[in-house]
């Protein structure tokens, strides 16, 4: 009986040999560690619960990307299911990251804020008032009203300062008040 051949050679078949030796080291190792990647799959499946992903098919995302880009393994580094729980964990992070973004507020600043509190920024028009309210406010808001004085739209500071969609909302809903109470 021959031995079973190692994971870092089964990777490397995959990654440098001809189709039909990749199509035996990807069944190998989906043998040797589909059932363990399926089981974790569905514990984190479970812990993302409110976002209703399939185990199954976020373990299959993971072949399918072990089959279209095979890693450089190095064996020194970690194992081989290390990096399959890795690579599942991304393709979770990723899935939920995509649901997240499609379940995130429209990016009109008239539509995040229901009321006229955005009239208020083209409204006034004082220095003074521009001056008190860049010394008062908290400093994200502070740098969120600069950008929106220079033309930036929600888009463009989301992109620029890096933060979530939900905290610039909150930021900028907490700026209208701000500057709405100022006025005032």
């Amino acid at each position: 009986m021959t031995p079973e051949p190692s994971d870092d050679s089964l990777l490397l078949d995959l990654r440098d040999g001809d189709a039909p030796k990749k199509r035996q080291a990807l069944e190998a190792l989906y043998r040797r560690y589909h059932a363990g990647l399926l089981s974790l799959a569905s514990y984190l499946a479970d812990r993302w619960g409110r976002y209703d992903l399939d185990a199954k098919e976020m373990a299959s995302v993971v072949w399918v990307r072990l089959w279209e880009r095979p890693p450089v393994f190095d064996p020194r580094r970690g194992a081989l299911p290390a990096l399959l729980s890795r690579m599942l964990r991304n393709a979770i992070l990723d899935e939920v990251r995509r649901r997240r973004s499609r379940e995130a507020a429209p990016l009109d600043p008239h539509e995040a804020v229901k009321d006229e509190r955005f009239d208020l920024l083209e409204a006034v028009d004082l220095a003074d008032f521009w001056e008190a309210a860049l010394s008062r406010l908290p400093s994200e808001e502070r740098e969120m009203l600069v950008l929106l004085i220079q033309g930036l739209t929600l888009r463009d500071i989301i992109d620029r300062l890096g933060w979530p969609v939900a905290t610039t909302y909150r930021r900028y809903a907490g700026l209208l008040d701000t500057l709405q109470r100022m006025a005032e």
